[in-house]
């Protein structure tokens, strides 16, 4: 997944050129490529999706197109049924659904997931503002 960061042009991206990324964004980008767990952020006001090698098998044909896009056109499928968490997450909200079931389509034909595999956790958390006065490039 590092190489797949490092080779997308990110220069028509909200998310800009990935030196100039926050410290926090940053350090939120290295654990989740860490992870062997499935994990994704989705950053900015564009909701930019990142996203790990596990998560990219969640992904299936969506990856790796998926990188730096809006996390609403990566999921227009689903956008109805997980909007109202992202919203919550937006509110200042932590939230989480286990076996949230979905129609997706992941590899060209629609399919019934929940929760897209019978272990994964949904965790929608907020992006700390906190760290805004710290904040500075990677």
């Amino acid at each position: 997944m590092t190489t797949v960061l490092a080779a997308r042009d990110w220069a028509g991206s909200p998310l800009g050129n990935p030196d100039d990324w926050p410290a926090s964004l940053c350090a939120t980008v290295s654990l989740m490529l860490n992870s062997r767990f499935p994990m994704f952020v989705a950053w900015g006001d564009d909701l930019s999706l990142l996203y790990n090698d596990a998560y990219a098998e969640i992904l299936g044909d969506k990856h790796p197109s998926a990188v730096g896009e809006k996390f609403e056109n990566v999921w227009s499928e689903v956008w109805s049924d997980i909007s109202p968490l992202v919203d919550r997450a937006l509110a200042g909200e932590a939230t989480w659904l286990e076996n949230l079931p979905l129609r997706m389509n992941r590899r060209g034909y629609a399919e019934d997931r929940h929760g897209w595999s019978s272990v994964l956790i949904w965790t929608i958390l907020l992006p700390f503002d906190t760290l805004s006065s710290i904040d500075g490039p990677c």
